[in-house]
């Protein structure tokens, strides 16, 4: 009968550590993962986009411990998915802070949609469109919270609203306006990238969920050519899911196509007789200082530029 090998005196049993590990991690806010945990949803109330976001139309949504962001061109419905999904979390026990960025929200809209605003404790309306105030509130509510959960308290049934992401401002933005500048602000985008890198991973240690919207809009007009990872061109109306194209921040997938029918078109005429048709808000690089940020100030959009602005161009 063979002999079973004695275990060596120097072998690390990791098990033996594990109130160690545990204790750390409660002082250091470091989540310690049950993968056997069953992930929540919430319903947006569509439930084929329910289906979509969580292969489950039944009990499908939202996750409960991420960041969700729907975006989409104005006036698609994207604050009427916020007010849907504030109703269902309250039906869960949710305590609902919902941030409005447009001003305007109103109460008629949170009680068409079933939403109660009646406990002050448990809803809270906040308007501002400042992104620096917003990620100051937001940082330091977290902090509270989580020195709420280091006591024992369940913070979790929270919900956090931000509509819209398009709409916020910075500082620079409003005090260049106020001097009569109309140069691009550099610093807006950069604010909403820190303020979402700060909070996110406070939201998912607090197992606290953030929907936000945002707007996104139309650029070029059928009939332009768009360079693909590979070096050719295609036509933008025959590119397909899948395609590689380049892009400012490098190469990305084209994950879905759209046909709009009708929207605004600009029609530029260059000086040596060539045009572009695009939308007003279609960005153009107009100094020859590079920047991938199209917030900085070498940047126009359509409905900016005058004829003095000379377009870069890239040639293939």
């Amino acid at each position: 009968m063979a002999k079973r090998k004695a275990a060596s005196k120097s072998e690390f049993d990791f098990s033996k550590i594990s109130n160690v590990v545990d204790n750390l991690s409660k002082k250091s806010m470091i989540t310690i993962e049950n993968l056997e945990s069953e992930r929540g949803y919430i319903s947006t109330g569509v439930h084929i986009l329910d289906a979509l976001l969580s292969k489950s139309i039944k009990s499908g949504g939202i996750p409960k411990n991420r960041i969700t962001i729907f975006a989409g061109p104005p006036q698609t419905g994207k604050s009427y998915l916020t007010l849907s999904i504030a109703r269902n979390a309250q039906k869960e026990g949710y305590n609902i802070i919902y941030i409005d960025t447009e001003f305007a929200i109103e109460k008629n809209d949170f009680d068409m949609f079933g939403v109660d605003t009646s406990n002050p404790a448990k809803f809270m309306l906040l308007r501002s469109n400042r992104v620096e105030n917003i990620k100051v509130f937001l940082t330091q509510l977290l902090g509270e919270l989580k020195d709420q959960k280091a006591k024992g308290v369940d913070v979790s049934k929270t919900i956090i609203i931000l509509d819209s992401i398009g709409q916020l401002a910075s500082n620079k933005e409003v005090d260049d306006a106020l001097e009569g500048k109309q140069k691009q602000d550099m610093t807006r985008a950069k604010a909403i990238k820190s303020l979402f890198r700060i909070i996110s991973s406070d939201l998912g240690y607090l197992n606290i969920p953030l929907v936000a919207t945002n707007h996104i809009y139309m650029c070029l007009t059928a009939g332009h050519k768009i360079q693909k990872s590979d070096g050719s061109v295609e036509l933008i109306e025959k590119l397909k899911h899948g395609d590689m194209v380049k892009t400012l921040n490098g190469d990305k997938m084209v994950k879905e196509t759209v046909k709009y029918d009708k929207t605004p078109i600009i029609k530029l005429t260059l000086e040596n007789g060539e045009e572009i048709k695009c939308t007003p808000l279609h960005k153009f690089l107009v100094k020859e200082k590079w920047d991938s940020d199209e917030n900085n100030e070498c940047w126009k959009s359509a409905d900016e530029l005058n004829e003095d602005d000379i377009i870069l161009m890239i040639d293939n």
